[in-house]
């Protein structure tokens, strides 16, 4: 009688580990689609510079993406459009223009 409860037992155990294991493989796979999903979306992204103007004594407001030659400059990368605004900001040093990197839709 011992034994078979013994028996019983690793049975338990050890389908209660090959369950668990199973469970585990599942949402490892899951997990694996949803970044696989996630790193073919941000091939897809592009990041850009809008510019905002506030003019003095006025209420007017001037916004636009940042341009060169008429088209606006677009990153592959946030850290890209980031550092390119950092050097705008330090030629600009305007009380009244405003950077900001957003995500080009």
């Amino acid at each position: 009688m011992t034994y078979l409860f013994i028996g019983m037992m690793i049975g338990v155990i050890i389908g209660t580990t090959i369950g668990s294991l199973a469970v585990a493989f599942k949402s490892a796979e899951k997990e694996i689609a949803r970044l696989e999903r996630e790193v073919d979306n941000m091939h897809n992204k592009k990041y850009g510079i809008w510019k905002t103007r506030y003019a003095e004594n006025s209420r007017n407001i001037f916004e636009d993406w940042v341009r060169r030659d008429g088209e606006p400059i677009l990153f592959a990368t946030e850290r890209g459009a980031l550092e390119y605004m950092h050097g705008i900001e330090m030629k600009t040093q305007g009380a009244f223009t405003e950077f900001e990197v957003r995500e080009v839709i």
